[in-house]
């Protein structure tokens, strides 16, 4: 029997996600469960919310010396727990996250990284090699920062005068967050903006529709594409793991994080009329 998910009463629009910007979420679910599992990883490590937070503000702190509000970061790191830290430390500071693939080859992280202007990347010793045959072509670049050691703490050498609190953000609701580059499968890669409201409808809609507690766990799993169907350098991982745990965030919910790609699940209607 097929049955048809229908919207209920789920609560007025903003209701689940009043606040004004991704940090100001984040920093109030953190001092709200600062025990509690924001991160599971299948390898059996655990990052809590306090965790998260103290991370992303000392990171925050050291990126505050170093970008301006607009400028481009590149992220090129596999699935782990620094890729979120990243993430919110450039935000907080007003800074635009671009996240390039970690299979990418050439072609397609260099045109990323000259289209966005990126002045830092964030990789690991994986990335060195890419990232020193393109430096000469990307004139916006001023640092590279190297992820090293165990999840999640390959960002804490670097450390600003002090941590940039989120209590305090220097971010709006109108900044760009994030430059998403297309697949480029019929021509360059092309970059796609998002903002803090983008994001917090996101929040808000989702758990409105689905509402989620600390003591739910929720399972992310990204799509990979047939590799063997494309040439090495135009090879694509698919969508944005780490940063489909935000909706998490605002709740207390646990965010599993590596992920098992070959894993189904089955789709969960609720009947007509359900809670």
């Amino acid at each position: 029997m097929n049955e048809r998910a229908g919207w209920r009463d789920v609560g007025p629009q903003w209701g689940a996600a009043p606040q004004q910007t991704i940090i100001q979420l984040v920093d109030e679910a953190c001092r709200q469960w600062p025990d509690s599992q924001a991160m599971i990883f299948e390898d059996g490590l655990v990052v809590t919310y306090a965790d998260l937070l103290a991370a992303s503000e000392h990171f925050a702190g050291y990126l505050a010396e170093r970008v301006q509000p607009g400028e481009a970061v590149a992220v090129i790191l596999r699935n782990r727990a620094e890729f979120m830290i990243a993430w919110l430390a450039v935000v907080a500071n007003r800074a635009v996250l671009v996240p390039v693939n970690p299979d990418d080859k050439i072609l397609d992280a260099g045109h990323i990284l000259r289209d966005s202007a990126a002045v830092i990347v964030i990789l690991t010793d994986e990335h060195d090699a890419l990232i020193a045959e393109l430096r000469p072509g990307l004139t916006a670049l001023r640092e590279v920062i190297t992820v090293r050691g165990g999840e999640p703490r390959g960002l804490a050498a670097y450390s600003g005068s002090r941590p940039l609190l989120f209590a305090d953000p220097r971010c709006a609701r109108e900044d760009i967050s994030n430059i998403y580059y297309t697949s480029g499968t019929t021509g360059r890669p092309k970059g796609c903006m998002v903002d803090h409201e983008w994001w917090l409808r996101t929040v808000d809609v989702l758990l409105r529709r689905i509402p989620q507690t600390p003591s739910d766990r929720v399972l992310l799993r990204r799509s990979r594409p047939p590799a063997a169907r494309m040439p090495d350098d135009r090879r694509r991982a698919g969508g944005d793991a780490p940063l489909q745990r935000v909706p998490l965030l605002g709740c207390g919910a646990r965010a599993p994080g590596h992920h098992d790609p070959e894993l189904r699940l089955d789709p969960v209607v609720p009947a007509q009329g359900g809670a």
